[in-house]
């Protein structure tokens, strides 16, 4: 009897549950979201709903004013083979409608229009934006992407929102939430190419792994609203679906096989959550 090849033996991990839920779930209990108003802070559109839809839909249920703010206008995404004026209006459309559907109307939508892929050159004025907002409407949670999430805007997010944080007079709840974070192993399979792209894979999914294991330790239930998530994200079509004539537009559910989109359907929603207390600019967080 042979052993299997190395490319098999990895995809069955991937597709272990066992394993994906043991790496992750070890030692955590699930906790209970608050009633408490909250702002998601979502980089691109669709954010928002991948990795809070179902906490936000749970939060509205028990009465909670959830607000959303949608930073960039995601004109470069998934891929800019059409105008860019074209799909930012697209996809804002599809933020309101998502939104709408998790239970948020309209009116608590905010789209700042940032360019897609260059958040951090516009950091100064962001902060302020976001600062304003922040001062009229004083939430009580704030979430927003992990500041090692490898996306550039993600983490220009993260950086933009705990600055003007920082500047509030009163301590504020964040809670950190992955994205791309989980695009790696255990949880998705990756073309490695080559053996230097294999081993540049490995390091970055160990390092993914690593944090998702040791920071994002407030797991919520929401399997009742599942059902409400997926049917939120269908609205980001442009994501979801072919746009306009073009059968070859990539989607989420391309990504290794839809390995990455099935991160977000598990049941539950995982955060770092933490107090970012208010004060003069720089000053500190505690978890």
């Amino acid at each position: 009897m042979t052993n299997p090849p190395l490319g098999a033996l990895a995809r069955s991990l991937v597709r272990d549950p066992l394993l994906r839920r043991m790496a992750l779930r070890a030692g955590r209990p699930e906790t209970e979201p608050t009633s408490d108003s909250a702002v998601v802070f979502a980089p691109h559109p669709d954010d928002e709903t991948l990795a809070c839809g179902g906490v936000v839909a749970r939060k509205v249920g028990k009465g909670a004013r959830v607000r959303v703010v949608v930073l960039t206008d995601g004109s470069l995404s998934p891929r800019p083979s059409v105008a860019p004026d074209r799909l930012a209006a697209a996809r804002a459309a599809e933020a309101v409608e998502a939104a709408a559907v998790l239970g948020v109307p309209g009116d608590d939508v905010t789209l700042l229009g940032f360019p897609d892929g260059r958040l951090g050159e516009h950091a100064d004025e962001a902060i302020a934006r976001v600062s304003e907002l922040l001062r009229g409407w004083r939430p009580r949670e704030v979430y927003v992407p992990h500041g090692s999430d490898p996306q550039t805007d993600h983490r220009a997010a993260h950086r933009v929102v705990l600055a003007a944080l920082s500047a509030l007079g009163h301590g504020t709840v964040v809670f950190e939430y992955p994205v791309w974070l989980w695009y790696g192993w255990p949880w998705v399979r990756r073309s490695p190419g080559s053996w230097r792209s294999a081993a540049r894979i490995l390091g970055l999914s160990v390092y993914a792994l690593g944090l998702l294991v040791l920071h994002f330790r407030w797991v919520v239930d929401v399997g009742a609203t599942l059902d409400v998530k997926r049917r939120a994200l269908a609205r980001h079509r442009t994501q979801m679906e072919a746009f306009g004539d073009d059968p070859s537009w990539p989607t989420l559910g391309h990504l290794s096989d839809g390995d990455f989109l099935a991160c977000f359907f598990r049941g539950h929603e995982v955060f770092r959550r933490r107090v970012v207390e208010g004060g003069a600019p720089g000053d500190g967080a505690r978890g």
